[in-house]
């Protein structure tokens, strides 16, 4: 009911042509350089050449995601002489969680927060933004792993939201709904076994409404670490469709969401 269809292209996660990957040594260290922001730097599975591991070394310094793949993974996102890493240029700059939480906070904002617990298809993650972004959500939270991350594709799907709605990036995505219930958020999953309607929770304080991926839908840990589970009701035909996209389910519940707190 909930869950995201995710595209697989020829590269994995979702990504596509238009994705700016940086091939090599060289080319990730300019990019390191320059302070733009990168969604993931892969890197071949046991390579120990010093150049790399200096690159490693500070791409972690800065918070860059990355993971190691097999060489077969890397030949897929560059064909060629990739040297065993290649860096993704995001075309966005993420926001750090904290700053934007107590940002928010300082407005006197009771926030809104669409989370991605894995939705791997970088239409869908433009689609739900672009349904965040237009039923008053104030943010958007992705893991920087096992995710789809902002590409030009992404923000063609969004109709531009994403570059209007501010997007947050975490390394630990259980750490980061750790962080935002500390903070008095409340966590809310959508899920097809869950027990609850939107309308029967009080979804006009400060908020995270998270969604998750076609295949396994929200993570174990995210299932635990939520106040509530929210279902879409539907039909009994439905079944032999078996759930709702997942901008579609997040537009539905943060429909939900507006309703309530265009009333306080």
């Amino acid at each position: 009911m909930i869950r995201d269809r995710g595209y697989r292209g020829r590269s994995g996660g979702g990504f596509k042509s238009s994705a700016d990957l940086r091939p090599g040594v060289h080319a990730v260290e300019v990019l390191l350089d320059s302070g733009q922001e990168i969604n993931r730097i892969w890197v071949q599975r046991g390579k120990k050449d010093p150049a790399v591991l200096g690159l490693l070394r500070e791409a972690r310094q800065r918070s860059v995601p990355v993971q190691e793949v097999p060489p077969e993974k890397l030949q897929q996102l560059c064909p060629g002489n990739h040297q065993g890493i290649v860096a993704q240029a995001s075309p966005i700059a993420y926001h750090a969680l904290e700053e934007w939480v107590q940002s928010a906070f300082d407005q006197g904002q009771s926030p809104l927060l669409v989370v991605s617990d894995g939705i791997t298809d970088v239409r869908n993650l433009g689609a739900l933004a672009r349904s965040a972004w237009c039923l008053g959500a104030d943010a958007l939270l992705i893991p920087g792993l096992d995710n789809a991350q902002v590409t030009p594709d992404a923000i063609k799907a969004s109709a531009g939201a994403l570059e209007l709605l501010p997007v947050c990036r975490t390394l630990s995505l259980p750490e980061a709904l750790r962080y935002l219930a500390n903070s008095g958020f409340r966590i809310m999953g959508a899920s097809e076994k869950g027990k609850d309607l939107g309308r029967d929770q009080d979804l006009s304080g400060p908020l995270a409404l998270v969604l998750g991926a076609e295949d396994q839908g929200l993570s174990p840990d995210t299932l635990r670490r939520c106040d509530a589970l929210l279902r879409i009701p539907m039909p009994a035909r439905a079944r032999s469709i078996g759930s709702l996209n997942v901008s579609v389910a997040g537009g539905i519940l943060l429909f939900e969401c507006h309703l309530q707190r265009s009333r306080t």
